[in-house]
């Protein structure tokens, strides 16, 4: 289980050529991939995971980072790329890449923090609000007393 969506103190490789368990990514002029690992993989086994994994693919997910232990440090949002197991890939801008440093093959220590984009979890919310009630009660049907499915009927 995530416990947090904030890491501190995590080691950024940055790298032009990154390869993935299906793939070899090259970066464009100026820009590299950076890969970082988490404590535990994020998987949709759990409410923190699921709540990641839909954010960061369903509409351009991104992290922050900033450059550890440096106050008022710039911070620079990266595009993910894709997560695998718990290694977070993210593309880094010519911009970013030059502020801190990087180059081909290259670490430094980072805090990261994924960016929670609330619009897609609000627009399924308002989409199951929009329902009615007959259509929800299909969808998450009352259990009996017993614990055995209750039997709905169609309206159609």
């Amino acid at each position: 289980m995530l416990y947090s969506f904030n890491v501190q103190g995590v080691n950024l490789y940055a790298t032009q050529l990154l390869v993935k368990t299906d793939e070899v990514l090259c970066a464009q002029e100026g820009w590299l991939y950076g890969a970082f690992h988490v404590s535990r993989p994020i998987t949709p086994d759990d409410a923190n995971g699921r709540l990641l994994l839909r954010n960061l693919f369903g509409s351009m997910g991104s992290v922050l980072i900033a450059k550890s232990q440096i106050p008022d440090s710039v911070v620079y949002e990266a595009l993910v790329d894709s997560v695998e197991d718990s290694r977070v890939i993210i593309k880094l801008s010519s911009r970013c890449c030059e502020d801190l440093v990087l180059s081909n093959n290259s670490n430094v220590t980072v805090d990261v923090q994924f960016h929670i984009n609330r619009l897609p979890l609000c627009e399924m919310h308002d989409n199951i609000d929009r329902l009615g009630p007959e259509h929800v009660r299909i969808l998450f049907p009352e259990f009996s007393s017993d614990g055995s499915e209750e039997k709905v009927r169609s309206a159609m």
